[in-house]
C-alpha cells in the first residue's frame, strides 16, 4: 500500500493529515476531528491514491463523514471513499470538473516530479469518483460528533460553496481555502456577500481560536481574516485606483477574463472588474 499521507496529533480529537506527491510539491492538509460518538474528516485531497479511508479508520474506529469544505480536486478528490459525505452545494456545479481524471492528474503530474512509483501506482488504486454521493450542508448546520460539534459558516469567495467550520469549545475552526495571503474568488462570487460570510465568522470567533487550513502547517494569521475583508469592501465601494492587473500564475485550459489585484495590508484579493455602477464596483 503506497502512502502519500502523514499525520500529526494537533490535540486530543484533532489530528492534520497531509497529502504529498512529489518532495517539493505543495502538501494539502485535511482534518480529523473525532468525537465519543463519530470522527469528521474535513476535505480528502486528490484521491490519487485509495489509502486514505484505511489510514483514517487506524486513527479511529468510530464512523466517519466526510466533511467537503470547497469543491476543488484538491479537497473533494478523495470523498468517495467514504459513506457520508457533506458539501455545500454551491459547488455542485464544479464537480464534473474536479472529480475528472483528467483534471486530477494534470494538477498532481502536470509537475512532472512525481516518481515512477507514485504514477505506476496511481494507475490501478486512483480513488473512482462515479459513484460520489454527497448530502447538501448549508450555513448554519451543526455537525454533533459526541461532545464535539462542529458549525458550519459560509466564506463564499475561494468558491462559492466555500465554508468553514468552528468548534467552539476547542477554539479552533478548519478554514480550508476560505481566506488566506492571496485569494482569488471565481467568477460567480460576490465580493458584498465574501465580506459578509467573513465578517459574520469573525464574530463568531475568538481573539486566540486557532484557524487551520488546507495548505500551511501552522495557524493562519488572524489579520489575513481581517484584512480579506476590508479588501472586499474596498473594491465593493471602488476604491481601486492603486490595483495592477493580475498575471495568471498558471496555464488554463481556455481564456480567462483578466483580474485585477488589490492589497489591503498583509493580503492581496485577485478580482474579477465587474460592472461599474455609481461609481462602485459591482
Amino acid at each position: 500500500m503506497y502512502q502519500v499521507y502523514q499525520t500529526k496529533q494537533l490535540r486530543d480529537g484533532l489530528v492534520q493529515i497531509s497529502e504529498k506527491y512529489a518532495e517539493k510539491a505543495p502538501a494539502v492538509y485535511m482534518y480529523l476531528v473525532i468525537g465519543q460518538e463519530r470522527a469528521a474528516l474535513i476535505d480528502s485531497g486528490f484521491g490519487m491514491v485509495d489509502t486514505l479511508r484505511p489510514l483514517v479508520e487506524q486513527l479511529t474506529e468510530k464512523p466517519i463523514l466526510c466533511i467537503v469544505a470547497h469543491g476543488h480536486p484538491d479537497h473533494v478528490g478523495g470523498a468517495a471513499q467514504f459513506d457520508e459525505v457533506y458539501l455545500n452545494e454551491g459547488d455542485a456545479p464544479l464537480l464534473a470538473d474536479s472529480l475528472s481524471v483528467e483534471r486530477r492528474v494534470k494538477d498532481v503530474f502536470g509537475r512532472g516530479d512525481v516518481s515512477d512509483e507514485v504514477r505506476a501506482y496511481s494507475e490501478t488504486h486512483m480513488v473512482g469518483t462515479q459513484g460520489l454521493r454527497y448530502k447538501p450542508m448549508v450555513p448554519g448546520d451543526v455537525f454533533d460528533l459526541g461532545g464535539v460539534t462542529l458549525e458550519v459558516f459560509a466564506m463564499p469567495g475561494h468558491t462559492l460553496g466555500s465554508v468553514a467550520l468552528l468548534n467552539r469549545k476547542d477554539n479552533y475552526a478548519l478554514v480550508s481555502d476560505g481566506f488566506s495571503r492571496r485569494t482569488a474568488p471565481e467568477a460567480r462570487v460576490d465580493l458584498a456577500d465574501y465580506a459578509a460570510g467573513l465578517e459574520q465568522f469573525q464574530a463568531a470567533i475568538r481573539e486566540d481560536t486557532l484557524l487551520y487550513w488546507g495548505h500551511g502547517v501552522d495557524p493562519v494569521d488572524h489579520a489575513y481574516l481581517r484584512d480579506m475583508c476590508t479588501a472586499c469592501k474596498e473594491v465593493v465601494a471602488g476604491d481601486t485606483a492603486g490595483d495592477v492587473e493580475s498575471v495568471n500564475r498558471r496555464p488554463t485550459p481556455v481564456p480567462m477574463p483578466k483580474r485585477w489585484e488589490h492589497r489591503c495590508g498583509s493580503v492581496t484579493l485577485a478580482y474579477f472588474p465587474r460592472r461599474q455602477e455609481g461609481g462602485a464596483a459591482q
